[in-house]
C-alpha cells in the first residue's frame, strides 16, 4: 500500500497536509490558543483537541475542528464545521476542507458528493500534496464501484468530466451491455468532452468479444479506508446453557477467521454484534438494528426457527444473511437474501440420488420413509433426481409407520418380494426420534427375508443409530453429512493451534462452522470487492473446501454440497465429497 492511499482514511489522514498548513499560516504567530490545540491534534488528542478548536473564532480552528471530529468519527459535527470553512474564500482552507468533507462522504458510501468534493481539490495544482492526495482518492473511488452505483451518480450530477470520468473507468470493470449504458447515458448529456475523447471510447464498445477479454482483466479495486461491516446476529445466553457453547464457538469462529482476512487485506472486516435472543420477535428486532447500521451481509441467525423470522423480512432491507446451521426449506424458499451453509433434506436427497446413480449399475430404488419433514422433503428430491439421472423408482413409500415402526414390515416384504417392484437399493432417509427403531427393524426385516438388495442410503440420523455389526457383512450403509473434520488434517491442527493461542480455550465444532462460514463469505468479498455485488455475486462464488464443511451455493441460496460416508465396522468412512 502506497503511502497517500494509506494516509487517506487513517486517524492522522489529513496530518501531512496539516504540517502544509502550519508553515503557510506561521503557526508562531498565532496565539496560544491555537498552539496548543494543534499540539493536542498533533498527538492524537482529537477528543481534547476538538473542544480546544471550537472555542477559537477563526477559519484555521474551524477547519482543524472539522478534522478533530472526523477523527473521532463524529461525522456529523465534523461535517457543520467543514461545510462552514466551505463557505468562506480561502482558496488552501476550501480545499482542506472539501478533501476531508470527501473522506466523510466515502465513509458514508455517498459517492456522489465525495466525486463532487474531488473533482475541485485535485484543480488545485497550486497545493501539489492536496491536489496529488485528491486525485488519487478519486481514481481509487472510480475504481471500486459498480455499475448501479456509477448509473446513480450519473443521474445525479451534470459535471462533464465526471460523467465522463464514470464511463471511461467502466470499461472492463462491469459487463458489456452496463458499459454501453454507461457510455449512451454519458453520450447523451456531455458537451465540453471532444469527440475524439468519446469516440475513442465507443471504440472499446464495438466488439463484444474484444471486450469480455477486457472484462477478465480489467477487475474493481479495494478502496483503501473503507471496511466491511459484518453483522453477526447471534443469541446470548448463560454459561451454564447448552446452547451457549454453540453460539459462542460460532461468534469466535468467525472473528478468527476475520482477524486472517484483515492481516492480508487492505480493506477490512468490521463486526457488528446484536443478539436475536430466543424468539422470533428478538430475531427480527436484530435484523432491523444491523440493516440501520448499514451492514453489508450477516452471519446467523442460530436455529431454523429465528431464521424463518429474518427470512420473511430480508427482502425489505435487501441484505444478505448467510445462516451457518439453519436448514429448514421454508427459510430458503420464503427470500432470496438468505442463504443456508447447512444444506436442506431436499439437497441431501438429490445428492444422494446422484452417488447412488454413480455406484449402482442397476439404478433400479425403492424409497421407503417416515412421513414427516425429512422424509418427504428427502424422498421427493431423491425421486427426481433419480429420474433425472436416468434411473426408476420401482416403489414409493412415505407413510406413518407408527413410533415403533410397526407398520415399516409389510412395505418392506412388498418392495422385496414383489417381483414388478424389484429394487437393487433402498432409500430410508428417516430422521426424528424413531430412526435407531425404524433403521433396525429394517435391516432385521431385510435379513429375515433373505434379500439381495445391498445398498441401504439414509440422512445423518442414520449415523447414531446402534447398528449390529452383523448386518453390516451383507449389506452397505452410506448416509450424506454436512459437516466433519478429517483426521490428521494440518489445515485443521493449524486452526486448533490458532485458536487456542488467540482465546486460551480449544475450539469445538461450531467454531470450526463458524470459521468456514465467515471464510467463504469473506472469501466472495474479496473476490468481488465491492460488497453492493454480494448479492449478486455470493450463490455464484466457487466451490470453498472448508475445515468442517464444504460450501457451493451453484446458483441457490442453499448449499449444494455434502459429503457421503459409509459405515462399517470401524465407524464412519468418507467415500464422496
Amino acid at each position: 500500500m502506497n503511502t497517500i492511499s494509506h494516509l487517506s482514511f487513517s486517524r492522522c489522514s489529513a496530518l501531512t497536509v496539516m504540517l502544509l498548513l502550519a508553515v503557510n499560516f506561521s503557526i508562531t504567530a498565532q496565539d496560544s490558543s491555537f498552539k496548543d490545540a494543534l499540539s493536542e491534534y498533533q498527538n492524537e488528542n482529537f477528543a481534547k483537541a476538538a473542544v480546544a478548536f471550537d472555542q477559537i473564532h477563526s477559519d484555521r480552528a474551524l477547519l482543524f475542528a472539522g478534522k478533530s471530529y472526523y477523527n473521532l468519527h463524529d461525522y456529523d459535527t465534523a461535517l457543520e464545521r467543514l461545510l462552514l470553512v466551505q463557505d468562506r474564500n480561502n482558496d488552501q482552507l476550501y480545499g482542506e476542507a472539501g478533501y476531508t468533507l470527501s473522506l466523510i462522504y466515502t465513509k458514508e458510501l455517498d459517492f456522489t458528493k465525495a466525486l463532487q468534493q474531488l473533482w475541485e481539490v485535485k484543480k488545485m495544482k497550486a497545493y501539489t500534496q492536496l491536489s496529488a492526495s485528491s486525485q488519487e482518492l478519486y481514481d481509487n473511488i472510480l475504481s471500486y464501484l459498480n455499475f448501479e452505483q456509477r448509473l446513480d451518480i450519473m443521474e445525479e450530477s451534470s459535471r462533464d468530466s465526471l460523467l465522463y470520468d464514470l464511463s471511461r473507468t467502466a470499461m472492463g470493470r462491469v459487463n458489456f451491455d452496463e458499459a454501453q449504458i454507461l457510455f449512451t447515458k454519458m453520450r447523451k448529456n456531455v458537451d465540453e468532452i471532444s469527440s475524439s475523447r468519446i469516440d475513442s471510447l465507443e471504440r472499446v464498445l464495438e466488439n463484444e468479444g474484444q471486450y469480455e477479454e477486457l472484462n477478465k482483466n480489467t477487475d474493481l479495486k479495494p478502496l483503501p479506508g473503507l471496511s466491511y461491516n459484518i453483522g453477526i446476529a447471534l443469541p446470548t445466553y448463560d454459561s451454564d446453557k447448552s446452547e451457549y457453547r454453540v453460539a459462542r464457538g460460532l461468534y469466535k469462529g468467525a472473528m478468527l477467521a476475520a482477524e486472517n482476512f484483515n492481516k492480508q487485506h487492505e480493506m477490512n472486516i468490521r463486526f457488528s454484534f446484536q443478539s436475536t435472543g430466543t424468539n422470533a420477535d428478538s430475531a427480527r428486532q436484530a435484523l432491523e438494528s444491523l440493516a440501520d447500521m448499514g451492514v453489508d451481509a450477516i452471519i446467523g441467525p442460530l436455529f431454523s426457527k429465528q431464521a424463518q423470522q429474518m427470512s420473511r423480512m430480508a427482502d425489505q432491507f435487501q441484505t444478505p444473511i448467510v445462516a451457518p446451521l439453519a436448514n429448514d426449506q421454508n427459510i430458503a424458499d420464503q427470500s432470496e437474501y438468505v442463504y443456508q451453509i447447512n444444506p436442506t433434506y431436499q439437497v441431501h436427497g438429490k445428492v444422494m440420488a446422484k452417488f447412488a446413480s454413480q455406484l449402482l449399475e442397476n439404478n433400479r430404488i425403492a424409497v421407503l420413509a417416515q412421513q414427516n419433514k425429512a422424509g418427504n422433503s428427502a424422498s421427493e428430491s431423491f425421486r427426481n433426481k433419480i429420474k433425472e439421472e436416468g434411473g426408476e423408482i420401482s416403489s414409493y413409500f412415505v407413510k406413518n409407520m407408527g413410533p415403533d415402526g410397526y407398520q415399516l414390515s409389510s412395505y418392506v416384504r412388498y418392495i422385496t418380494e414383489n417381483s414388478d417392484s424389484s429394487a437393487s437399493a433402498i432409500y430410508a432417509p428417516f430422521g426424528g426420534n424413531n430412526t435407531s427403531t425404524l433403521i433396525d427393524l429394517l435391516l432385521r426385516q431385510l435379513s429375515t427375508l433373505d434379500s439381495d438388495i445391498v445398498p441401504i442410503f439414509g440422512l445423518p440420523e442414520i449415523s447414531n443409530a446402534n447398528i449390529n455389526p452383523d448386518y453390516l457383512k451383507s449389506r452397505d450403509i452410506y448416509f450424506t453429512e454436512s459437516f466433519y473434520t478429517k483426521p490428521s488434517d494440518h489445515n485443521i491442527d493449524r486452526f486448533k493451534s490458532s485458536y487456542k493461542k488467540r482465546f486460551h480455550e480449544a475450539p469445538n465444532r461450531f467454531a470450526l462452522i463458524g470459521y468456514d462460514t465467515a471464510s467463504y463469505l469473506f472469501g466472495t468479498l474479496d473476490r468481488i470487492v465491492n460488497p453492493a455485488r454480494l448479492q449478486q455475486q455470493l450463490p455464484e462464488q466457487s466451490l470453498y473446501n472448508g475445515l468442517i464443511t464444504n460450501i457451493h451455493f451453484d446458483g441457490h441460496n442453499v448449499n449444494q454440497t455434502l459429503m457421503v460416508f459409509k459405515i462399517t465396522k470401524n465407524g464412519a468412512v468418507l467415500v464422496s465429497e
